[in-house]
């Protein structure tokens, strides 16, 4: 059990998973690379999920921040505009984050005597079936056609897909 916001002020939970697959990547707002990059992979793997036939609300795509002490709400939206109209933030405590991230098999921490903000954490973009199941990973190099490939051979194997 865990609770979040999203950017928007709303209350995320585990029921919240319900209803849509889920793509999950864990990262923060000062992220010099990973994040931005991998941000503009998932925002391209939407698009070609939209192409591809799937209705714009078949999928969400999810920013989790591991930087509690610096991404807000408002900030978390600011951020994801830049991406992705449709994307969801989620910030919170860090005891929730770590909640969240950890029956998730996400780790993150972080890295001491930094010049900046400096998190390292998992880079794998995690798939949350409609049930609020974790049921795969996509890993690093993330390529949008190759994720896209996988998460439907992953999906098919659902009955419920």
């Amino acid at each position: 059990e865990f609770e979040l916001v999203t950017q928007h002020g709303r209350p995320f939970t585990r029921d919240s998973f319900a209803g849509q697959w889920n793509f999950v990547f864990f990262g923060y707002l000062d992220c010099p690379d990973i994040c931005p990059m991998s941000l503009g992979t998932m925002r391209q793997m939407r698009r070609l999920l939209i192409d591809r036939g799937h209705e714009k609300d078949f999928a969400r795509f999810i920013l989790v921040s591991v930087d509690s002490e610096n991404d807000d709400p408002e900030r978390m939206g600011s951020y994801l505009l830049q991406f992705d109209s449709e994307f969801v933030g989620l910030t919170g405590e860090k005891e929730m984050v770590d909640r969240l991230a950890e029956s998730l098999a996400v780790h993150y921490r972080q890295v001491p005597d930094s010049d900046f903000n400096a998190i390292d954490h998992t880079s794998s973009l995690m798939i949350i079936d409609p049930q609020g199941r974790a049921v795969g990973a996509l890993q690093p190099p993330l390529v949008p056609e190759q994720m896209a490939d996988k998460f439907h051979r992953l999906a098919g194997a659902f009955p419920d897909y």
